[in-house]
Formats: structure tokens, C-alpha cells, sequence
């Protein structure tokens, strides 16, 4: 007779599961990223795996909880991770106004403009007219005739845009 030993393989893999960016209005995508492994099967399950499934990086498009689960090809453990996506898609809320009308006595009007996205925020100012205001790029510029005025104010952190209007009366 002959013995042997058997030492039985039942040790499952140790995967990580990370996240790269975050989801905006700008930004619809964002990476999944898993532990590199050999002789390992991967899956990806979650919101909105858009693509790569059953890849060690895989990208989603979709905020929430992600589960990454890997298998061992020969003993058939497995093992899962999670990670999370984030998004931020917070508009932006404006406030525009004109201090005035424009008379015959009062030529140009000042118009305001704040966002709840100050300061990380950019201004951009539209009217029927060309050229009726001193600057199209600022939050207070001042507007030479009378009609509407759109404001568009982009959060910088998010790329999302909030308008407003107000009227100079003429």
C-alpha cells in the first residue's frame, strides 16, 4: 500500500475593487478598476456597467455600488469586492436682474447676476441685439438697449448650466 497526501486548494482570490472619476454633466462615463490576477475570472455587476463586464477594468455610466467578482479557473472559489461610483449633476440656480430702464436721461443699465455655483462659475450673457452689452463674459455687465437678457452660468466643478432671464425696459 501507498499513501499519500492531497492538500486541497480551497483558497478564494483576493480581489480590490477601486473607482476612477465621477459622473457629471459633462463627464457620462466613469472606470471601474479590479485587482490583475492570473488563472481568475471577472465580473462586474451593478446600476449601469456600460461596458467590459467580465474584464478586470470595465467602465460604468450609472452612480451607485459596483460588485467585481472574481473566480479562481481551477478550484472554482471566488470572491467579490465593491467600489462606488459618485455623480454630481447639480444644475446650478441663477439669479439675474436689471437695476433699471433706459430713458432718455439714463443711457446704459447695469445688469446682476449670481449663482449658487460661485465662485467656481462662468458667465455668459445673450441678447437679441449684437453689441448691447459692454462685456458678454462677466456677471454684471451693462446692456445699452432694452430688451431680454439670458444669463448661462456653468459650474466649473461639474460642467453643468443654469439660464435666467430679466427685462430692460426701454
Amino acid at each position: 500500500t501507498a499513501t499519500t497526501a492531497v492538500t486541497p486548494d480551497i483558497t478564494p482570490p483576493s480581489p480590490t475593487a477601486g473607482s476612477s472619476g465621477m459622473l457629471s454633466c459633462t463627464n457620462f462615463t466613469a472606470g471601474l478598476n479590479g485587482t490583475p490576477g492570473t488563472g481568475v475570472t471577472y465580473q462586474w455587476s451593478g446600476p449601469g456597467v456600460a461596458s467590459g463586464a467580465t474584464s478586470q477594468n470595465a467602465v460604468a455610466n450609472a452612480a451607485g455600488i459596483y460588485i467585481l467578482q472574481v473566480t479562481n479557473v481551477i478550484n472554482g472559489c471566488a470572491n467579490t469586492a465593491t467600489t462606488s461610483i459618485s455623480q454630481n449633476t447639480t444644475t446650478p440656480s441663477v439669479f439675474a436682474s436689471a437695476s433699471q430702464s433706459i430713458t432718455c436721461t439714463t443711457s446704459s443699465v447695469a445688469l446682476s447676476s449670481s449663482s449658487s455655483a460661485d465662485p467656481t462659475s462662468t458667465y455668459t450673457w445673450t441678447s437679441a441685439s449684437a453689441g448691447t452689452l459692454d462685456n458678454y463674459n462677466i456677471s454684471n455687465p451693462n446692456a445699452f438697449a432694452g430688451g431680454v437678457y439670458t444669463v448661462a452660468v456653468t459650474d466649473l466643478s461639474n460642467g453643468c448650466v443654469g439660464t435666467e432671464t430679466t427685462t430692460v425696459y426701454q
